[in-house]
Order: structure tokens, then sequence, then C-alpha cells
């Protein structure tokens, strides 16, 4: 069994992903096409490292098992609950096959 096979069967819920497109005028962001991915979706809280490099308070970590799954800071992200927190950080994890899974951040 691959790796990437082992996690998903830990991965329970549902998130979206929406890449950030525009900005507009008045500072109104624009998203792309949505993509959802199963997730393992963990509410606790953690001290990481932001954008810049300062620590932050995470509330929320969710995993996702994914070969393709893509995220950045500015993406819109959905949990389960319909809440959709800011993206503080964005991990990415890869053996010699390539990316396994990516981990979010959030606060």
């Amino acid at each position: 069994m691959t790796v990437l096979k082992d996690f998903a069967d830990l991965a329970p819920h549902t998130i979206t992903l929406e890449p950030l497109s525009t900005i507009g005028l008045y500072a109104e962001p624009t998203y792309g096409t949505s993509a959802s991915y199963s997730a393992l979706v963990i509410y606790e809280k953690k001290l990481v490292a932001g954008p810049d490099n300062r620590e932050v308070t995470s509330n929320t970590t969710v995993y996702i098992p994914s070969s393709s799954a893509s995220a950045a800071e500015s993406d819109r992200l959905t949990l389960p609950d319909g809440a959709t927190p800011r993206i503080i950080r964005v991990d990415r994890w890869a053996d010699g096959n390539g990316q396994y899974a990516i981990t979010l951040y959030c606060g």
C-alpha cells in the first residue's frame, strides 16, 4: 500500500479550496473554480510560523492527502462546518514519488 492510500483512509472530512483569481478595485477578492478534497480537520490551537516567519496561533489544521492538491495563503478554504478561516501557512509533503499531501494551518 502506498503512503497516499494509507493517509487517505484517515481523511473523513470534505473541504473546498478556491484559488484567488483577482483583487478588485475596492480590495474585494474574487476566486476561481473550487475543488473539493477529502481531508482530516483538527480543531486545535498551536503556534506556527506565518508568512513573515513570526509566530502566529493556528486554530485549525487541515491535512489533505492528495498528490495534486495545491493551495496558497491567499486562497479561500471552506471547512465542513461552512467556516472560511484564513490560511496562515501551507506545507507540502513529498517523498521519492512526489507530493502525497499538503497541510494547511488556519487562524
